[in-house]
């Protein structure tokens, strides 16, 4: 099933810009520096279960005496997702879900390994080296459906009506969106 997936990318210059590598079930579709705001369209063959993963690399922390960062003078080379699109539909809701993990070499700080090694609802921000990866399913369009309202109405009513009364149930849901695809299909 072909998708376009569009990607809004900051980097942040210190040093040098960030490197970047996107790939999508590990084909890679971009491998370049972030100069300034850039947007990527890309038009790929999805499979059903698919992985979009983003690779935030090269960034020095003192190797060769190199910093790539200066907390004192706020300085830092990093890169920010600020969107992604599938089929033109924001993941807005969902972009603060991502979670960064960081790859780290031998000369790591300790520390900074016990802080930084997972970075939980990181809104898209790759201040490490290392990787956010975004899962999705096609069609598109019933898998943003589900991650941006869906799960998220479960959730509220789990948490805000412990009555059982839920004001959209899910299956019913499902239902309904494959209902509106038979009479779209005939």
């Amino acid at each position: 099933m072909m998708t376009k997936i569009s990607v809004d990318l900051q980097g942040n210059y210190y040093n040098h810009w960030p490197y970047v590598i996107i790939r999508l079930n590990g084909i890679e579709l971009f491998h370049q520096p972030v100069v300034e705001t850039i947007t990527l369209d890309f038009d790929v063959a999805c499979n059903q279960k698919n992985l979009l993963e983003f690779e935030h690399y090269s960034k020095s922390f003192g190797e060769n005496g190199v910093w790539d960062t200066d907390p004192s003078r706020n300085q830092d080379c990093f890169v920010q997702i600020k969107d992604i699109r599938f089929d033109d539909v924001s993941i807005d809701t969902i972009k603060h879900e991502l979670t960064f993990i960081s790859k780290w070499n031998e000369r790591s700080d300790p520390e900074q390994i016990k802080n930084f090694s997972r970075i939980d609802n990181c809104n898209g921000l790759m201040n490490f080296n290392g990787v956010i990866g975004l899962e999705f399913d096609t069609p598109v369009y019933s898998w943003l459906i589900k991650e941006k309202f869906i799960k998220k109405q479960l959730l509220n009513d789990v948490v805000f009506n412990k009555s059982g009364n839920r004001k959209f149930d899910y299956e019913y849901i499902l239902n309904q969106i494959d209902k509106i695809k038979q009479i779209i299909n005939d």
